[in-house]
């Protein structure tokens, strides 16, 4: 019975030291998963803040973004206004078919004027002519 109680003492010994192995593994084994998780979530929290950093830029720009297209919206309208105020005074501008008319009755209108004005320059050659004969005339008598 000595016997049995010694198996059994060293039984319970070998059970207490496997135990204690055991059990100093599964803590050592715990907390390097504790340190792991602890440096995965510093690496990655440190990643959300250059990316939280990152998206806040981008706001920024969006936001700049934004007022550069409102600006192009109202430059377009009133570039749109222009446009249509041209569009406009483009329909009283003359064509070329009724300038070609204008030209044509501007060329025959010279024409008779130079004529006219030929024919008035010979009677007062002639009105001139007869003015120094009469004169000469009566210096004579």
């Amino acid at each position: 019975m000595v016997e049995y109680l010694e198996n059994t003492k060293l039984i319970v010994g070998v059970i207490i030291g496997l135990f204690s192995l055991l059990s100093t593994l599964i803590i050592w084994f715990d907390r390097r998963q504790k340190r792991f998780a602890e440096e995965a979530v510093k690496s990655t929290t440190g990643r959300s803040d250059v990316l939280a950093a990152k998206v806040d830029h981008l706001e920024g720009d969006v936001g700049n973004v934004a007022g550069d297209v409102a600006t192009v919206r109202d430059d377009l309208s009133r570039l749109s206004k222009r446009v249509y105020g041209v569009e406009k005074s483009l329909e009283t501008v003359a064509r070329q078919s009724d300038v070609a008319g204008v030209n044509a009755e501007l060329k025959l209108l010279t024409g008779t004027v130079t004529a006219e004005n030929r024919a008035l320059m010979g009677m007062m050659h002639s009105f001139r002519e007869s003015a120094y004969r009469a004169a000469e005339k009566g210096t004579k008598e």
